[in-house]
């Protein structure tokens, strides 16, 4: 089964947060794991955060950027998918950054696994519900 991994799923592959034992498991479950590749862009930027807080050095952010493409099976471009992220976003009124990866659901029928509590609040508001799962479900 393919499977949306968003940035808040996994940045946790690679830190220390709460629910990061279920954000590994997914990966640890053989499933085809999918992602746009604007994913790289988030995950690289919780890593600034974390190095900001601490939370992480500069050999840990290089270490676990250089590995994270190859935890995904495909890394589609943002470009095919943010048309439809745009008409989204305004639909949900929610940010393109986030629609991007309901473009991507839309177009391949995968789930979405999120940490997000803000996305999963503007989905469940929509019909966009069954796109997503929780992390915290997911597993």
């Amino acid at each position: 089964m393919s499977l949306i991994i968003d940035a808040s799923v996994a940045a946790k592959w690679y830190l220390a947060e709460s629910n990061s034992d279920k954000a590994q498991q997914l990966v640890e479950a053989g499933h085809e794991l999918i992602a746009p590749d604007l994913l790289l862009v988030e995950v690289a930027n919780t890593f600034f955060k974390a190095w900001l807080r601490g939370a992480i050095d500069e050999t840990q952010m290089a270490r676990s950027l250089s590995m994270l493409p190859a935890a995904f099976s495909s890394l589609w471009p943002t470009r095919d998918l943010v048309a439809d992220a745009a008409v989204l976003s305004r639909i949900l009124r929610h940010p393109v950054y986030d629609c991007i990866y309901l473009a991507l659901a839309w177009r391949t029928g995968a789930k979405i696994i999120t940490a997000d509590e803000r996305f999963m609040k503007a989905a469940h508001a929509s019909a966009w519900d069954d796109f997503l799962l929780n992390l915290q479900d997911a597993v």
